[in-house]
């Protein structure tokens, strides 16, 4: 074993590129010692396994990458995001709502926010805008087949099994 007091570091490259050490408090790889930005390349596993997780000490994943498959992340030991050859997949707590929250100009204003969320228990899919300190609907998609549109939250137009009703004026 080869044992460093805190802060002492292992210096790598000819131009001392990166640094491994520990400040006493925090496990640091640092791959821009020398000033100039590098990558920092992590490989694992097999030819046919190869694995790479990010995990706490109490070995909670964080991140999961696999050769020639997805990538899953995770919160509070719970998959959130995976991605597949043809997207991504958000999930939701076990008996809850997922959520994507989609953020215009940094989100810094209140119109450039946006969500869509999938309702566990009405197998809905809505589109809400933040426009007045609080989400409002657009569009809300029903899992049978309806839709109803909506203007500033008050639903004005909707599909019915027997075609559709207006609510409010026609212009």
């Amino acid at each position: 074993n080869v044992k460093w007091v805190d802060s002492a570091k292992a210096v790598f490259g000819t131009g001392n590129d990166m640094e491994i050490y520990h400040n006493g408090t925090d496990a640091i790889i640092d791959a821009e010692a020398s000033g100039a930005t590098r990558s920092l390349i992590l490989k694992g596993g097999t030819t046919t396994d190869r694995l790479i997780e990010l995990q706490s000490s109490d070995a909670e994943p964080h991140i999961r990458c696999a050769a020639n498959a997805g990538v899953k992340l995770y919160y509070d030991n719970a998959k959130k995001l995976e991605t597949w050859s043809d997207g991504i997949a958000v999930y939701g707590p076990e008996g809850g709502d997922a959520a994507v929250y989609i953020f215009a100009d940094e989100g810094d204003d209140s119109p450039d926010k946006w969500r869509i969320i999938a309702e566990q228990a009405s197998s809905s899919l809505w589109i809400q805008n933040y426009a007045a300190a609080s989400y409002e609907a657009n569009i809300k998609c029903i899992g049978n087949g309806g839709v109803e549109l909506y203007y500033d939250n008050s639903k004005k137009f909707e599909t019915t099994s027997t075609g559709v009703e207006i609510h409010g004026n026609v212009q």
